[in-house]
């Protein structure tokens, strides 16, 4: 039997369940479809920064001082930068405009934070969750311009109006509904590996980078638990991997073991479960994200900062935009092109300086001297007084990239 809803949303990541539960908050029911089951394990950074915590805030203002969500998370006040001559930069995080009782950016593992939004969903009784049903292709009646959904046997099981896809970015749906074309110097590759005994850092309630030339573009990054786990990955962008002919496995324990800083701090470690790896769909290309009948959210759309390496916030944000707009479209019956076309500019005005940035730097990310003179960069500004200062107020602006073309910027460091 066919299963139909106006709104159909693949995909229960945090963009896909952020879009769920703001429709339900409007008093309107969708089908949530994911090819899995919660709680389950998912391979991130496990980053939640400030524009995700600010809409934690907007789904249930008590939601992250509660006791059974805050127990399950780490509080991060700040950035500990450590670049190649051994030196570090202490970037703390500004306290959030009108929420400032809630913590800037917390540290969660993916299972625990997707787990308690699917709570949340399960608790509204009006979004209908379809669990274990993977979908594997797609038609389109030409007349009622609905789309018919199969699964992996080339069943139809769906019929709706609205696909809102949220399946992340290793998945072909966004590429065959949204006609995207995969391209490396869009894409990384991220190796994350769980830890128990890391020799704590000088702050412990910082999450911390770590710039090494084998490493660029790109980085190690560490973020600390409440409860004596940690999180460590890199990231690396794919076409400098195939480029270089680079094992990200070999990397990785490589960075661990032989940095003079991390080898010391590893020396009684012990790795939880495995590596695990995933494609990150990177924001340093401005795509169409959406088109006749559907919208790409989160990872989907590719709205990964390349600096960060992080897409919790941009997920979050682009889910509340596609129920924002999906409403419009369910009121007016119009799923038009033209319609959902609004969900493009209020997604890249939300959250385009910060991918600016990411665009503005990606194509010299790809030559062999940028990365080398940005590692020399980062040597030079740990030995200016003012540094942390002005690294503080890069990072914490929301117009970074009007930041980073102002000359003034670069002279403060000089003086």
């Amino acid at each position: 039997m066919v299963k139909y809803s106006a709104i159909t949303i693949i995909g229960a990541g945090p963009a896909g369940q952020v879009a769920s539960l703001f429709l339900a908050k409007k008093g309107i029911k969708a089908l949530l479809v994911d090819k899995g089951e919660h709680p389950r394990v998912k391979a991130c950074a496990d980053i939640v920064g400030g524009q995700a915590v600010r809409i934690l805030h907007e789904i249930d203002p008590e939601l992250v001082l509660q006791t059974d969500f805050a127990s399950k998370y780490q509080a991060i006040k700040g950035t500990l930068v450590h670049t190649p001559n051994g030196r570090s930069l202490n970037i703390p995080f500004v306290k959030l405009k009108n929420i400032e009782h809630l913590p800037t950016c917390i540290a969660m593992p993916r299972i625990e934070f997707d787990n308690v939004l699917h709570e949340k969903i399960m608790a509204t009784g009006m979004i209908d969750y379809l669990p274990n049903t993977a979908i594997s292709n797609w038609q389109k009646d030409v007349n009622t311009k609905e789309w018919l959904l199969l699964d992996v046997k080339k069943e139809p099981i769906i019929r709706t109006k609205l696909l809102i896809i949220a399946t992340g970015s290793s998945a072909s749906l966004p590429f065959t509904v949204g006609n995207l074309a995969r391209d490396d110097k869009h894409t990384a590759l991220g190796i994350r590996g769980y830890f128990t005994n890391v020799t704590n850092s000088t702050m412990p309630d910082y999450g911390e980078m770590f710039f090494m030339e084998k490493l660029m573009p790109g980085g190690l990054y560490i973020g600390p638990f409440n409860n004596g786990l940690a999180n460590v990955n890199i990231v690396m962008r794919s076409d400098m991997v195939k480029k270089s002919g680079h094992n990200l496995n070999a990397l990785f324990w490589d960075a661990v073991n032989t940095h003079p800083i991390l080898k010391e701090r590893f020396k009684h470690a012990e790795q939880v479960g495995k590596l695990e790896g995933c494609a990150l769909h990177l924001g340093t290309k401005k795509r169409p994200i959406s088109g006749e009948g559907y919208m790409l959210a989160g990872d989907a759309g590719g709205l990964i900062d390349l600096i960060s390496g992080n897409g919790i916030p941009q997920a979050m944000i682009s889910g509340k935009i596609a129920a924002e707009q999906a409403a419009i479209a369910l009121a007016q019956n119009d799923f038009s092109a033209a319609m959902l076309k609004a969900y493009d500019h209020k997604v890249y005005k939300k959250i385009d300086d910060s991918l600016k940035l990411s665009r503005l730097m990606a194509p010299a990310m790809g030559s062999r001297f940028f990365p080398k003179l940005i590692l020399k960069w980062l040597n030079f500004i740990t030995t200016r007084k003012n540094a942390e200062a002005q690294l503080g107020l890069l990072l914490n602006t929301k117009t970074i990239t009007a930041h980073l073309l102002n000359p003034m910027f670069y002279w403060k460091f000089l003086r």
